[in-house]
């Protein structure tokens, strides 16, 4: 008898711990994740990782906390997408005061189950441009308004949203404070603080298709998703101007190598600078007939300072240099602009280094050599003891 008590005590005692460490070591019912910055491929990566992470977790809400100028628009539609067929329902707040849904973080907020703002902040804005700024084709223009326009309106009828002005977005490229965009059947809830959002939210309903369903929070518990560094790396070199530069100072580094050979260190910084270029531009789903003539036209230039061709190399290179910038970037992006300023001043400061490092070769051609029989030649020396006529030449 003492035996099955001393048992059941035992029991009891394990199990009001282990009910104790459940209660301790519970997920919390919200999972924040937060951009900032332009819309880029590594901004869906992470987007993608934290819903994952919401669903592995059983999380009640997911949380994202948007500030942003815009970005490329293939990107927009993934993660809008990805936030449409959701299960686990999905808030965006644009916050704090002073930050922006704008362009295609617009849209991206649009596509929320919930969209709160913060007082001070806008959305709108999201008429489509080019990477090197206004689309000059009308017809060409036309066809991406009308398509884009499509795509937020039946955003906006899944989510019960204004039509008429999530279409003044595209078309007007309009933009509105918080309070105009709760007015107008936009925004959800404006509220100052992530603590006040949590407390309005819990219990609140929200239009998913003709369906009306509620948010029930578990708890207030908010638990942060940090970028993972690997994504924060490839979001930094995913600017178009920055991998431009990587991309012509790599070239610049195996031509100085080549013009220096048994360095070795210019050599592997190029290669890995283009390394680097090549996955920036892989990201922005750059033109890759772009990215060839860019390097065959630096080929060229080089080729034309050893070849005798009057010309015709250094011209064809400008040519082909001049042909692989334009091609370079297709996609759409109001926040991601390729400047062409940008680009005339890294070709001239590239070639400006190339010229330089051209005449310290050729300088270091004529000078004297420091060492060996080649050093003696032209010097002056003095006889330390008698010479025999006989043996030996001076």
């Amino acid at each position: 008898m003492k035996w099955l008590l001393k048992k059941l005590k035992n029991s009891l005692f394990y199990t009001i711990l282990f009910s104790f460490l459940i209660i301790g070591y519970s997920s919390a019912s919200i999972l924040r994740l937060d951009i900032k910055g332009a819309i880029t491929p590594p901004i869906y990566d992470y987007i993608e990782m934290g819903l994952n992470e919401a669903s592995q977790k059983e999380v009640d809400l997911i949380l994202i906390v948007l500030d942003t100028p815009g970005g490329l628009e293939k990107t927009m539609r993934e993660i809008s997408n990805k936030i449409l067929i959701s299960k686990i329902p999905v808030c965006v707040y644009v916050y704090p005061s002073g930050a922006r849904a704008a362009s295609a973080g617009a849209i991206i907020a649009l596509s929320a189950h919930v969209l709160a703002m913060a007082p001070g902040t806008s959305i709108g804005a999201s008429h489509p441009l080019t990477i090197f700024g206004e689309i000059k084709d009308k017809t060409l223009e036309s066809k991406i308004v009308n398509d884009m326009k499509a795509y937020v309106r039946g955003i906006a009828e899944v989510r019960g949203k204004n039509a008429g002005v999530v279409e003044e977005f595209i078309e007007k490229s309009l933009s509105i404070t918080a309070f105009e965009a709760k007015e107008k059947s936009i925004a959800d809830l404006v509220v100052d603080n992530i603590d006040s959002l949590v407390s309005l939210i819990d219990g609140l309903e929200y239009k998913n298709l003709e369906k009306s369903q509620k948010i029930v929070l578990r708890d207030k518990k908010v638990e942060n998703f940090e970028m993972p560094l690997t994504i924060r790396i490839s979001n930094f070199i995913s600017q178009p101007n920055l991998a431009y530069v990587f991309l012509v100072f790599g070239l610049l580094l195996i031509f100085f190598e080549l013009s220096n050979p048994g360095l070795y260190v210019p050599a592997l910084s190029g290669i890995f600078l283009i390394l680097l270029s090549f996955y920036g531009f892989h990201l922005l789903s750059a033109n890759l007939t772009g990215i060839f003539l860019i390097i065959l036209a630096m080929i060229l230039l080089i080729a034309e300072i050893y070849i005798t061709s009057f010309g015709l190399l250094g011209l064809g290179g400008i040519i082909a240099l001049i042909l692989g910038n334009i091609m370079l970037y297709k996609s759409l992006g109001e926040a991601i602009r390729f400047s062409p300023m940008y680009m005339i001043t890294v070709i001239l400061i590239a070639v400006f280094i190339s010229i330089l490092i051209f005449y310290f070769i050729i300088k270091a051609q004529f000078l004297k050599p420091l060492e060996g029989m080649e050093a003696l030649i032209g010097e002056e020396g003095s006889c330390v003891r008698k010479k025999d006529s006989n043996i030996g030449k001076v």
